[in-house]
């Protein structure tokens, strides 16, 4: 359960990187993922906290495993 949490935090701020970089720098590697997503593309605040919520899905498990302790 704890790959498939970082896997998808990984992949979260992935697609918010991906997403600044084409806002400030005007290309996007991902661009086939990005137009997929059902959301604004070109909003920065979107890409800022998919990559705050793909950190935080990351370390969730990692806090998870502290609190059983």
């Amino acid at each position: 359960m704890r790959k498939i949490f970082e896997t998808a935090g990984f992949l979260i701020a992935a697609l918010g990187l991906t997403g600044l970089c084409r806002h400030y720098l005007g290309w996007a590697p991902f661009g086939v993922v990005r137009r997929v997503l059902p959301f604004g593309q070109d909003v920065l605040w979107i890409n800022i906290v998919l990559v705050v919520v793909g950190g935080l899905v990351m370390v969730t498990p990692d806090l998870v495993e502290d609190a059983r302790r």
